[in-house]
């Protein structure tokens, strides 16, 4: 009888761990991320069919050895991501999120946003395994380059004619045009002062 208990409870326990990885795989390929397992013993990466979707190909799981893959990060970033999983591997940090641009199937640069944890440490406390996600931003990335151009562009263009306005407003207060009616006076003031306001806010 307890022997029948034990089976039933692993069974079990055996079913939950199964319908967990399904509800964890379906939440993945519903939000699209690249679910990535580092094996460090092998420097192994098991990559989930989405990464080579982000790259531009088919969707197709894959096992690359790490070097393979920092070959594909920009030079550029390459020393920040990987002082980022130096870090994360010698417990400094519990988890790392950083974006960078890796090469796609296509020879473009694509922007990436990596997020991992250390899942698995020996007896020693040594890092053994790193899982995470990928997810492609460079529409996000493209989206807030436009933005800033947008903003510096339209900042320049008001930023030169209020100038004007500013010093014509501050001679007509100091008296160059001569002396202004009280009501004038107070319209001009009132306007001097918008018009700095809207100065600063630019």
């Amino acid at each position: 009888l307890g022997v029948a208990r034990d089976i039933t409870a692993r069974l079990a326990a055996e079913r939950s761990v199964r319908e967990s990885e399904a509800r964890l795989a379906l939440a993945v390929e519903s939000s699209a991320l690249a679910l990535f397992d580092w094996d460090l013993q092998s420097n192994l990466v098991h990559l989930g069919k989405e990464w080579q979707q982000l790259l531009g190909g088919e969707a197709i799981a894959t096992v690359t050895p790490i070097q393979k893959l920092e070959q594909l990060v920009h030079p550029d970033d390459l020393p920040a991501l990987r002082s980022q999983l130096r870090k994360l591997i010698k417990g400094e940090t519990e988890s790392y999120r950083i974006e960078h641009r890796v090469r796609g199937l296509d020879g473009q640069w694509k922007w990436i946003e990596s997020v991992a944890k250390v899942s698995g440490r020996d007896a020693a406390g040594r890092a053994v395994r790193v899982t995470g996600t990928n997810a492609g931003v460079s529409e996000r990335k493209a989206i807030a380059v436009m933005k800033n151009t947008f903003i510096a562009s339209v900042s320049h263009q008001l930023r030169t004619p209020l100038t004007g306005i500013v010093t014509s407003l501050d001679l007509l207060q100091d008296g160059s045009a001569g002396e202004l009616p009280e009501q004038a006076r107070e319209f001009v003031n009132i306007a001097a002062g918008n018009s700095e306001r809207l100065q600063a806010l630019i």
